[in-house]
């Protein structure tokens, strides 16, 4: 269904020039189907990294505003090169989206146990699928060492140079 969905928007004047799929294909089958397409051409694939404790530690210490849903992130990563401030209140205990003074929640997902799960189910998936970009020659990793506000400009470049 994508994939019928992807050959379509290729064909208009928006899909033309190109897109970006973020978490598409999720497995081996899916990308077998995409590369398979006639009317879809995958040029680059672009796997971001980070070492699994960063991500497991960035992770579990998201909290959520109760009221707006504004995201924090407590954990100060300081591993390896990689430096990362937390994302915390302005002001301790005050929302800085709309000024709720109520607790900040953990949402289900980023509790250890469920992120600790959800990325072995991450890895055993991505693992044969980033093995066959890799074989067709069309796999990048980009490293992410840093926060986005500095890492997002290195990416954007990065995706400017395979072009």
């Amino acid at each position: 269904m994508v994939a019928s969905h992807l050959a379509a928007l290729s064909a208009t004047p928006e899909g033309a020039s190109g897109y970006i799929l973020d978490g598409y294909p999720r497995n081996v089958a899916q990308a077998r189907t995409l590369w398979g397409s006639k009317a879809i051409a995958i040029d680059h694939v672009i796997n971001l990294t980070q070492p699994r404790s960063v991500i497991i530690a960035k992770l579990s210490s998201r909290r959520m505003c109760p009221d707006c849903g504004f995201a924090y992130n407590f954990a100060k990563i300081n591993e390896g090169g990689i430096q990362m401030e937390p994302l915390v209140p302005k002001v301790e205990g005050v929302c800085d989206k709309c000024g709720s003074t109520k607790a900040l929640n953990t949402r289900k997902d980023d509790e250890l146990s469920v992120v600790m799960k959800r990325q072995d189910e991450y890895e055993a998936i991505s693992g044969p699928l980033l093995e066959f970009y890799k074989e067709k020659g069309i796999l990048h990793d980009f490293a992410i060492l840093g926060s986005a506000k500095v890492y997002a400009p290195k990416l954007l470049e990065f995706i400017r140079k395979l072009y």
